[in-house]
């Protein structure tokens, strides 16, 4: 039987949305290669939300989600949406 990877890079540079949906991937990785080292080629703005993030189960795929939505909202222009928070501006 061949072995698993040692290494495995996540590659999503410029948006936010697919580093959080495919920080989904983590727990099945993990599972999958035990001994793979995990690791991400992200934007900047991103590293922190990937550095401070625990991928261990769908409870805290939730919890980023939740993160996600706080950050995203911070990166809209507030002018462009008439100055009402963008989750207000998606039920309108």
């Amino acid at each position: 039987m061949r072995p698993g990877p040692r290494s495995i890079l996540l590659i999503h540079l410029s948006a936010m949305g697919n580093v959080v949906m495919a920080s989904a991937l983590i727990p099945v990785l993990r599972r999958r290669y035990p001994g793979a080292q995990l690791s991400w080629l992200v934007q900047s703005e991103f590293a922190d939300l990937l550095r401070t993030t625990r991928f261990d189960s769908s409870e805290h795929l939730t919890e980023i989600l939740k993160r996600y939505v706080q950050v995203y909202n911070q990166l809209i222009p507030q002018k462009a949406l008439g100055h009402i928070p963008p989750l207000q501006a998606l039920k309108n």
